[in-house]
């Protein structure tokens, strides 16, 4: 079957996209994703690769990835694999970059009743690159590195990050380090 597929207000991982679609080939228990295209606001996603899944999992790999805006224009180095079944979604490979800033995630995001233990690293991100509000001024460059670990339901996170430079509201800093941590309850 060789179709194309479209939603309207969709959110997906706990992000809110106002259209989603893609031109696909549905085989047995797979399917090619020609050009998958996702916006938010002035976000715009597109990737290609193609998904499989069995009765209790499923994978999905792209070989091409990359999320643009008026503020950012992420890359992904391909290819990006992502897995899950029922209890949640594993980032196999998911690294980016935009210019010379990089990122890397991996590990598993909870579904119900699964289990947190995912990752999240940044090195040389621009702030004024990351789509904050353009009215908060921000500026500088940080490395990051956010964990989240436990239930679904009760994750636990921190969060440790490293500013070069950091700005806002036209007031600036030699530096910036920060150490945070938190939970649900």
């Amino acid at each position: 079957l060789n179709a194309r597929a479209g939603l309207g207000d969709v959110t997906f991982l706990g992000v809110h996209f106002d259209s989603a679609g893609s031109a696909f080939l549905l085989g047995n228990q797979t399917v090619s994703l020609a050009g998958i295209e996702a916006r938010a606001a002035d976000t715009l996603i597109t990737a290609a690769g193609r998904a499989s899944w069995e009765a209790d999992r499923w994978s999905l790999g792209l070989e091409r990835a990359e999320a643009r805006s008026s503020q950012f224009h992420w890359v992904a180095d391909p290819p990006v694999l992502l897995s899950g079944d029922s209890r949640g979604v594993v980032f196999d490979r998911l690294h980016a970059r935009d210019g010379a800033a990089r990122l890397a995630i991996e590990g598993r995001w909870a579904g119900p009743g699964g289990v947190y233990d995912w990752t999240a690293r940044g090195e040389r991100l621009e702030l004024a690159r990351l789509g904050f509000p353009t009215d908060w001024g921000l500026g500088g460059s940080a490395d990051i590195e956010m964990r989240v670990s436990g239930a679904s339901g009760d994750p636990r996170w921190t969060f440790e990050g490293l500013a070069r430079a950091p700005g806002a509201g036209g007031h600036r800093d030699d530096s910036l380090a920060l150490s945070l941590a938190g939970s649900a309850g």
